[in-house]
């Protein structure tokens, strides 16, 4: 377990082309979107987008940092609003203690990060 900061500009909001919205918003909870999707009862254009995210949010507190999305929206991709990384950093320090691990990924869909010795 353990939380995340996702930050992106999301220029265009929540992508009006697509049901990946849809699905979110059509949700009560990360975990009942994967049972929908892991039953088969869902199977439609960007449900794996959807699944990817929820099995985020059902393991981890995610943040998100965008000007661009409203805490409704956020709310509706089950991810916690970031306005301030710098002050979600330092609240994230004070939940976690001092020897809290931080790893940044600039380049995040380009990056595949591992942990030494995690299995």
């Amino acid at each position: 377990t353990g939380s995340i900061i996702l930050a992106a500009n999301c220029w265009d909001g929540v992508p009006q082309h697509g049901d990946f919205g849809k699905i979110l918003r059509q949700h009560r909870s990360p975990r009942h979107l994967l049972n929908n999707i892991e039953s088969g009862r869902l199977n439609i254009q960007d449900s794996w987008q959807a699944y990817i995210l929820c099995r985020l949010c059902a393991a981890h507190d995610a943040y998100f940092y965008s000007d661009n999305l409203s805490d409704e929206d956020l709310a509706a991709a089950f991810l916690k609003p970031c306005r301030d990384i710098a002050s979600t950093v330092r609240q994230l320090v004070l939940k976690y203690g001092k020897n809290a691990a931080v790893c940044i990924l600039p380049e995040g869909p380009l990056t595949v990060p591992y942990v030494e010795g995690y299995a």
